[in-house]
């Protein structure tokens, strides 16, 4: 599990243990689950990731529309081929809440992703850096 650059680096580390003599060459990885992670590969290596190296692994990117890195960052990604691994689950950003596939297209579109801080905000928990 992992937040924004936390999510890549568990889902790289996941795919490391899955692949290597640490994790005994075989999937014991059972679930990654990312919030607000970026895509850290093409459609080859999203392919991969999904049908040989962490197959029968639970694979989630949790997402929302007000999130401002992801905005940002997305349309550098789909220019690059970039894909996601797993599937995306859309949330919101306030409250306790995921939408389902079946969900409008465009639920919390009415969200602009200006505000940095919506950025640790997933579900109702602020899930950034706490001043002590």
């Amino acid at each position: 599990t992992g937040h924004s650059l936390g999510g890549g680096t568990a889902e790289i580390c996941a795919l490391y243990a899955a692949t290597s003599s640490l994790g005994g060459g075989e999937n014991s990885i059972s679930q990654v689950t990312t919030f607000g992670g970026p895509c850290i590969g093409d459609s080859s290596f999203a392919r991969y990731v999904n049908t040989v190296a962490l197959t029968g692994t639970a694979i989630k990117h949790i997402v929302h529309d007000a999130d401002p890195i992801l905005a940002n960052n997305g349309p550098l990604w789909e220019k690059l081929g970039f894909e996601r691994s797993g599937s995306t689950v859309k949330c919101d950003p306030f409250e306790a809440k995921v939408y389902s596939e079946f969900d409008k297209d465009d639920v919390g579109s009415s969200y602009i992703p200006w505000n940095i801080l919506d950025h640790c905000k997933y579900m109702g928990v602020f899930v950034g850096p706490r001043v002590i």
